[in-house]
């Protein structure tokens, strides 16, 4: 540019450009509400001949929860904030979170939360925006407006970039990472029995530069955009005599979980400091079909009916646009998008800040 302001650290990084927009701290945010997705489970009741084990959820690692913040917007505005999570606790027990959405909803961005643990690990955001994007009634906008000393940069269509009232993203560390290539490994389940629980190697970057803060002051910035789906099928069936009467049965279940990605902090306990990510069970579900008859029913005919996993998958999507997979305000679907695997698991960039700079 042939003028303007350009400021550079000892290191020569870029700090303050007045034709780049400066992300500033516009507010400390807590969820208003929050929410699970519902498991969809669905099948016919006892039988007269067949198994009736596990028609439910019986060894199915449980559901995470989704935390929903609003904050506030102008109008005009089309920039979201970026926002930081500080979460309840760290370490090698604390929840996995991430943020999985950001929408536009009138005066307010709505922003959700994925945390892969409940109530319990309720976390606060910390969010940043450019100075055109405040609205003018927050808080933290109508305080520093209220002190008439600073500087203020100004790019080439005089918008102000930068502003010395209002405290400035620090950022202390930060890298890429990025996540485990599938939720679970090894056997799915055995019969009726369903494994399906988290158990990849949970990925980790150390940050060396914020080892010398306090755990429970850093909070951390990372988008949540791997995802993954693990499925179990069972199938079996009989023919014979009972009681003098022949009989005919056959069963097939489906086993599913979707997963989200999200992120924690942890500290060995020689001091090391890691960023970590993990799949945490956004979604689940079981669906099964079950067919019997004391009468003289031939079971290829009765497998026929109820065997495969294609018919299980459509029998999904039967269950969900007859309302059973809405409630909680989450939008309903047939959470079965892919048999097994994952999805978007390459690196994604993460910074990590303090929150003691904000509070």
């Amino acid at each position: 540019m042939a003028v303007g302001f350009s400021c550079h650290n000892d290191d020569n990084n870029l700090l303050i450009n007045s034709e780049l927009h400066s992300m500033h701290f516009c507010g400390k945010f807590t969820s208003f509400q929050s929410s699970r997705v519902p498991e969809l489970m669905d099948g016919p009741g006892n039988k007269s001949f067949g198994p009736n084990e596990n028609k439910n959820m019986n060894n199915m690692p449980d559901r995470g929860y989704i935390y929903k913040f609003k904050v506030p917007r102008s109008t005009s505005d089309t920039k979201p904030p970026m926002c930081f999570i500080k979460p309840t606790s760290t370490g090698s027990s604390a929840a996995y979170q991430a943020i999985i959405l950001t929408k536009r909803i009138t005066s307010n961005w709505e922003i959700w939360v994925f945390s892969s643990k409940g109530v319990s690990y309720k976390p606060t955001l910390y969010c940043f925006q450019t100075i055109p994007s405040f609205k003018t009634t927050n808080t933290v906008y109508k305080e520093a407006m209220g002190d008439e000393y600073g500087w203020k940069n100004f790019n080439a269509n005089g918008e102000v970039t930068f502003d010395s009232r209002f405290k400035p993203l620090r950022i202390i560390d930060g890298g890429t990472i990025t996540s485990p290539s599938t939720p679970h490994t090894g056997s799915r389940g055995s019969g009726w029995t369903v494994k399906l629980d988290i158990n990849a190697t949970t990925k980790k970057k150390r940050i060396a530069a914020a080892e010398t803060a306090t755990d429970s002051d850093l909070i951390y910035y990372c988008p949540s955009i791997a995802h993954g789906c693990n499925e179990y099928q069972y199938s079996a069936s009989d023919s014979g005599t009972y009681d003098w009467e022949s009989y005919a049965w056959a069963r097939s279940d489906l086993w599913w979980i979707f997963t989200r990605v999200g992120y924690r902090l942890r500290r060995t306990s020689g001091g090391t400091l890691y960023f970590e990510s993990q799949h945490g069970v956004y979604a689940r579900g079981h669906v099964w079909a079950h067919e019997s008859d004391s009468s003289s029913v031939l079971t290829a005919i009765v497998v026929g009916i109820v065997t495969g996993g294609a018919g299980l998958a459509a029998f999904i999507g039967t269950i969900a646009l007859m309302g059973g997979f809405t409630s909680n305000d989450v939008a309903e679907g047939g959470y079965l998008p892919y048999s097994n695997g994952s999805r978007n698991t390459h690196s994604v960039g993460f910074a990590v800040s303090k929150a003691s700079y904000y509070d």
